[in-house]
C-alpha cells in the first residue's frame, strides 16, 4: 500500500480496494474470519498513520478517515469458501466379494 500513497488519494483508494479484495478472497476460509477483521483493522491503521505523514499537520481524524474509508467503498472482509458438503460414507473395496 504505502508506495501508492505517494500517488493522489483518489488513485490510491482503487488499488487498495483491489489488494484487500484479492487477500479477502485467498484467506477467507471457514475459521479464518477473526484473523480477516484484524487484518482490516491493520491496514486501516497504516493507511491512517501514512496519510497523516503527508504533511507536517495532521491530515486526518479517526471518524473523517472512517467516513472516507468508507466513501472509499473499502470491502468488508467476507467467507468466500462454500458451506459444509455432508461427506459420504466411503465404500472400501478390497477386491474381495
Amino acid at each position: 500500500f504505502m508506495h501508492c500513497l505517494a500517488q493522489h488519494v483518489s488513485h490510491f483508494s482503487g488499488q487498495a480496494q483491489r489488494k484487500l479484495q484479492g487477500h479477502y478472497h485467498y484467506y477467507g476460509v471457514r475459521g479464518n474470519a477473526k484473523s480477516l477483521w484484524k487484518y482490516q483493522h491493520l491496514c486501516q491503521r497504516l493507511v491512517f498513520k501514512w496519510l497523516n505523514r503527508r504533511s507536517q499537520r495532521r491530515s486526518y481524524n479517526w471518524h473523517g478517515f472512517r467516513e472516507m474509508w468508507k466513501s472509499w467503498g473499502m470491502p468488508a472482509p467476507r467467507m468466500v469458501e462454500g458451506a459444509l458438503e455432508p461427506q459420504t460414507r466411503l465404500q472400501l473395496s478390497y477386491g474381495y466379494t
